[in-house]
């Protein structure tokens, strides 16, 4: 429910909770306060509620002021919860809020890329009758598939094997018959 709030802060709101690192995250309950930097370099306050399990509804955000915003960006530097005292400094102009049980969150962040690709027909198809029957959109049967491609290509490793000259000539001698076009 991002969009019931202005466009710029609705900006800032997605950037704090999808790429701004680090940040500062707090859980009271069902209510999740995320204070992150936005690309101009300003704080942003945003508070959501968890509907369901990790799925959150953005109820409001805010731009933080620089006496709001110093103790925060100090957290963030250091890496670590604030003091007891520190936290009482800082939660004076945060409304008397209590941030000692904050974390800074500085892990990747988890945002998934859009691709496209065109596909012939008959492999459209395919995976979109594979989708249906499992009850899944075709992106996750597309992206289920090159997981397992690239979780291949990592278990095989870059580590030299030792070929037979005998098997390779026996290999290529099979596809060569395989793709030869039929006599007329």
């Amino acid at each position: 429910m991002i969009e019931a709030i202005d466009g710029l802060v609705r900006e800032g709101a997605l950037h704090v909770l999808t790429a701004s690192r680090p940040r500062i995250v707090r859980h009271i309950g069902v209510v999740m306060h995320a204070v992150g930097a936005v690309p101009d370099g300003r704080l942003l306050a945003v508070t959501l509620i968890e509907e369901t399990d990790d799925k959150y509804l953005v109820v409001g955000a805010r731009w933080l002021n620089e006496d709001e915003a110093q103790p925060l960006r100090k957290l963030m530097e250091r890496g670590r919860a604030m003091s007891r005292a520190e936290d009482i400094r800082a939660q004076e102009p945060l409304n008397s809020q209590d941030w000692s049980d904050a974390v800074v969150d500085d892990t990747p962040p988890t945002t998934k890329v859009s691709m496209s690709a065109r596909y012939p027909s008959h492999i459209a198809r395919r995976i979109m009758a594979d989708a249906e029957a499992r009850g899944v959109k075709p992106g996750a049967i597309l992206r289920e598939i090159v997981e397992a491609h690239y979780a291949a290509l990592d278990a095989a490793g870059d580590e030299p094997i030792t070929v037979r000259p005998a098997d390779v000539v026996r290999a290529l001698a099979q596809v060569a018959l395989r793709e030869r076009p039929a006599a007329a």
